[in-house]
């Protein structure tokens, strides 16, 4: 969205660009993770923005899947000072292996 301010008296025009007029979208994606970015600014339409906060993740084990869990409520309060409107995790690999381990949580 453009914001066009005119003055008159000084014949002068200024354009205020508003990005995340319409959504702002928090994005929690591995520190590896080279794809997700780049996807999301594609997909989302005019007027949505996408706000990304990285976790370390070096290699994919149990441990650092759990790491990477622990971690995540850090990077969801990082995103909310950003005022998103919705938080998505991005990381296939962590939610798959939660499902496999039995955990609920």
């Amino acid at each position: 969205m453009n914001i066009l301010l005119r003055n008159q008296e000084f014949c002068t025009t200024v354009v205020v660009l508003v990005y995340g007029w319409r959504n702002r979208v928090g994005l929690i994606v591995p520190s590896s993770n080279t794809t997700m970015e780049s996807e999301f600014w594609e997909l989302v339409p005019e007027g949505v923005t996408t706000h990304t906060s990285r976790i370390q993740l070096v290699e994919v084990t149990p441990k650092a899947l759990r790491d990477m869990a622990r971690e995540s409520l850090k990077a969801a309060e990082d995103l909310a000072t950003a005022e998103v409107d919705i938080i998505v995790y991005g990381c296939t690999t962590g939610l798959y292996w939660r499902v496999l381990s039995g955990s609920r949580s």
